[in-house]
């Protein structure tokens, strides 16, 4: 695996999204129909992986020809979801910490817990 596909599965961003990402830096801006020809993917995978790309702020449109255009955005990009993706492990490190002690009381409980059956009424009385 090459190191930037590594940096892009580190970053969370998929196979597929950074090929389309990789293709609209290589090649300026492109409409849907050149993307999905060019990455060999149908027109409506195309199109999620698009939007996937502009959820994550690596992708923008051009509006002002007669048919949408994607482009890429700048690769220093990467480094504020570098830093989004620290702080969502900062917050789930805060959570683990504050839970651990309740869970840990959960499983000691169901692996200490001792082996008493609850019998009622008169048939459970018999054995």
């Amino acid at each position: 695996m090459s190191r930037m596909n590594e940096l892009f599965e580190q970053l969370g961003i998929r196979a597929k999204e950074a090929n389309i990402y990789r293709l609209l830096l290589e090649n300026g801006d492109l409409t849907a129909t050149a993307i999905s020809v060019k990455a060999k993917e149908s027109r409506t995978n195309t199109y999620m992986i698009l939007e996937q790309l502009m959820e994550l702020g690596l992708v923008t449109t051009d509006e002002s020809k007669s048919v949408r255009r994607y482009v890429a955005a700048d690769p220093t990009v990467l480094r504020q979801l570098f830093t989004d993706k620290q702080q969502e492990l900062k917050l789930a490190q805060k959570y683990l910490n504050q839970n651990l002690p309740e869970l840990k009381s959960m499983y000691n409980l169901g692996r200490l817990k001792p082996g008493v059956v609850y019998l009622e009424g008169l048939k459970g009385s018999r054995v």
